[in-house]
């Protein structure tokens, strides 16, 4: 049971909270955190658990290629480097400012992502039917998003804050993007369908 959204409900009030404890280490921060979230205590000297895993990587794992593959712009440009541009999804627009953002740069429909950080994803199915400035807010709290210190994630430190639009992909029945997450922690290879 997550009791973050037990105790906080208010989304915007758990990001405030996490960012006020940014001072907090990330060996005590991602602990206490991981309790709130699982109810267990984060094993960090031999971490069994796919969960136990990420925060082990977010505190000893430092390859400058994560924040390279986290930045959703940056990495478009590793991705050519090595021969697979085919891969990349149609990109519409990058803006450096939410102010920069225009509805008439983009298709009818479209996915708005932040370039650096998770869950920031803002998908347009009919432009006609939405307000620019509605987006533009939102946007706006994007690009006061900090996953360094909310989540801990070191990866996203120094990534530029921009905006891209991308093609949408069609969801299935359900409303879920049929996709494939392939993982490789710890020398184990995990497949997730």
């Amino acid at each position: 049971m997550n009791f973050y959204k037990v105790l906080l409900p208010n989304k915007a009030m758990r990001l405030k909270l996490l960012q006020a404890l940014s001072l907090v280490p990330d060996f005590i921060m991602l602990r206490l955190q991981y309790f709130v979230k699982t109810g267990r205590f984060l094993n960090l000297k031999n971490p069994t658990r796919y969960t136990e895993k990420i925060q082990w990587y977010k505190l000893k794992y430092r390859d400058p290629r994560i924040t390279v593959c986290s930045d959703k712009f940056a990495v478009r440009q590793y991705v050519r480097e090595r021969g697979f541009p085919e891969i990349l999804n149609d990109l519409y627009g990058v803006w450096d400012h939410p102010d920069d953002f225009d509805l008439a740069d983009c298709p009818d429909s479209f996915i708005l992502k932040s370039t650096h950080g998770s869950g920031t994803n803002f998908i347009v199915n009919d432009k006609k039917r939405v307000n620019e400035e509605d987006v533009r807010s939102i946007v706006k709290a994007w690009f006061n998003y900090d996953a360094v210190s909310i989540g801990r994630e070191w990866g996203y430190k120094g990534i530029q804050p921009r905006l891209i639009a991308e093609k949408v992909f069609p969801r299935d029945a359900r409303g879920d993007l049929p996709d494939y997450k392939f993982s490789a922690s710890m020398g184990r290879f995990i497949v997730f369908i």
